[in-house]
């Protein structure tokens, strides 16, 4: 992890906040990780390969870890996750 990154952790006064922040960070280093690794670009090739979704929260969840937002990814005006919105971020 970053240096810098934990000494902001380190600066909050409330450890519930602190705890957030640091899961906040470790998260995005973690995301960083899954979309800089090549042994992982086959899993999401196959992955966008899929017309049907079981778990569109799993996806989404994915879609956060690699820094994409809410809006970028879910039916405008709502909390929906679309999948036809969110294929052709996933394969950038």
């Amino acid at each position: 992890m970053e240096a810098h990154s934990l000494e902001h952790v380190e600066s909050f006064a409330d450890d519930e906040h602190k705890e957030i922040e640091l899961i906040q960070v470790r998260l995005q280093e973690q995301g960083k990780c899954f979309s800089s690794k090549p042994e992982w670009a086959a899993e999401l090739a196959a992955v966008a390969e899929c017309r049907v979704l079981k778990m569109p929260k799993l996806l989404l969840a994915l879609m956060y870890l690699l820094g994409v937002s809410r809006e970028q990814v879910c039916v405008p005006h709502s909390n929906y996750f679309s999948w036809k919105i969110a294929k052709p971020i996933f394969l950038q």
